[in-house]
Formats: C-alpha cells, structure tokens, sequence
C-alpha cells in the first residue's frame, strides 16, 4: 500500500502538464501512487499523461470522456489505495518535499488531516509570493474543527494538505458531481470539517498555486451560481446532524457570506445583477433581530450585508 496517493484531475493543460507531473515524480517520498485523470481533453494533454505513465510506473493513467470536475475527483478518491490522499492541480506545482512532510506529520499525530500554507504564483513575469492562509488558525498542536472554527473561514485551497483515506471513506466525503459546476471544493472542505476530530496546520508551503491561468474555471462568469448549489450541500450535511448544526450555524453563516460576497465583486454586468437578486433572497431570512439576538449573525456581517447589499 503506497503512504500517500496523488490525484491529479487534468483538463486541456498542456501548457503546464508537464511541470506539474515532474514535481511530483520527483518527490523524496516515494512510496506514493500518482493518479492522473484526463476528463476528456482535446488538446495535447494526454499524449504528455501517457509519456510520463511509460517512464513512471507509480502514474495511473486514467483517461474518461467529459463529465467534470466532481466526478473526477471522486474517481480519483475511489481508486485511491494510499494511506493517505493529497491533490495536485495540474497548472499548479509542488515542492519536492511536499508528501514527505506532511505525510511524517501525519503519521505523527494520527491526523485526519494536515494543512499547510502556499505559494501564490505567476508564471509572466515569474512571481511567487507566500500566502499566509492560515495566519488565524493555530499552527503545530492537534485540534477538532468544531471546538476551533477559525480554520473553516479558511479558503478552501484542498491541494494544500493531505487527508486520511480511511477517514474521507468512513465519513463518505464527496465532491458534488453536478456536471460543469465549479467551487466543488466549497462544499468538500466544509464537510472535512464538519466531520474530521484530529486536524494539524502548520506554517510552512509547499504547494505553488498559478494564479495567471487564463482557463481557471474561478474567472467564469458563466458559473455565477455554482457556489450556490455548494452552499445547499453543505446545508443538506448541517441539518442532519442538529448538535453540530447548532455548533456550526454562526460560522457557516459568516462563511456563505463571505463566498457570496467574493463573487458577486467578481462578476459583471447582467449577471452580477442576478446573482445579487439570489444573493438577497438566501440571506433575507437572517436579517432579523433573531438571528442576531442569538448569536446566530454577528453584528458586523448584519451591518455587511445591509450596506453593501440592499444599498449598493
């Protein structure tokens, strides 16, 4: 049984392709399996994935017709043999000590999950800044999500940890497979923490995020709403477990907010003036002195939400 598998979800990137397999080929853990799955390219991208399967025996090639991202991942999570499973983008790259890291910390603290912090990266002209995305949360000590939230306003950044396969399997963590969403990592993360007991963060990066790819689905103005699909998964899991919903309202609240609030300044035009109208109507419910009288909302995302919202 490999220690960590690798999933690597791959669609027309053949630009990049080849940077990402080599950081992964070349990590010091090498016990690990590498499970690259094309979701129907139509570029050069698979005769790359095919090229590196011949010189790498650890590279599980899997090539499948267009079904999107969730599906993917889900495969690729399903197939996974490892003990533990991490993720690399395939216009993203990692350090080649990546896997050893966190996979020995891992193992130290029997973790559900480990985190780390990443490298916000461009290509032209090449630029890598560390991005301190757990500056808030607790760094080097175990703890349960629930008992510490900070970490679940954390943008969800999956590719920068590892996750216990017997832990995503026994909880049945999914990624939605609604066909053509994006954000499928919003709901996914959401229920890590919803379910996971034994989390450890530490400071340092390994992973270099490429922010100046053109095709990132996050600049599609055509998946305005997707997030809002997410945010009903993640809703659906909270009201089947009333303990934990009752735990959990106040910072799922401020976390939908915050997402809503990300990418409705993202978008233009028509459909920014939609997404506001959905937006208005998911939060109208919690602008009462309920809400706020309970804790439920805090004052500052009630003030938020009157001002830029209802008065922008």
């Amino acid at each position: 049984m490999p220690l960590v598998s690798i999933i690597v979800p791959i669609y027309n990137v053949e630009k990049y392709l080849v940077e990402c397999l080599e950081s992964i080929c070349h990590q010091t853990l090498a016990d690990i399996e590498i499970i690259c799955i094309d979701d129907g390219s139509t570029d050069g991208s698979v005769e790359i994935l095919r090229s590196y399967a011949e010189q790498d025996p650890r590279i599980i090639p899997v090539l499948k017709k267009n079904t999107g991202y969730g599906n993917t991942m889900n495969i690729g999570i399903s197939m996974a043999m490892g003990e533990y499973i991490g993720v690399v983008e395939s216009d993203d790259f990692a350090s080649k000590d990546m896997f050893e890291v966190l996979y020995n910390i891992a193992k130290e603290h029997n973790a559900d999950v480990v985190k780390s912090n990443y490298y916000i990266y461009k290509s032209i002209p090449n630029e890598i800044k560390l991005l301190e995305a757990l500056k808030n949360c607790r760094y080097n000590e175990i703890f349960c999500p629930i008992d510490q939230q900070e970490i679940i306003d954390v943008q969800p950044s999956i590719w920068s940890g590892i996750y216990k396969r017997d832990f995503l399997r026994a909880e049945n963590i999914k990624f939605l497979e609604t066909p053509g969403a994006s954000f499928q990592d919003t709901s996914f993360i959401f229920k890590i923490w919803i379910y996971a007991k034994r989390v450890y963060l530490i400071k340092e990066a390994f992973l270099y995020y490429r922010c100046d790819n053109p095709t990132a689905s996050v600049r599609s103005q055509d998946k305005a709403f997707c997030i809002c699909t997410e945010f009903e998964e993640i809703e659906k899991v909270l009201n089947q477990n009333v303990i934990k919903r009752q735990k959990l309202e106040k910072i799922y609240l401020q976390r939908k907010f915050n997402v809503y609030m990300w990418n409705y300044n993202r978008l233009e035009g028509q459909i920014k003036e939609k997404f506001l109208k959905r937006f208005i109507m998911d939060f109208s419910e919690y602008i009462n002195q309920t809400y706020l009288s309970e804790g439920k909302f805090s004052e500052k995302i009630i003030a938020d939400l009157g001002k830029k919202i209802f008065n922008d």
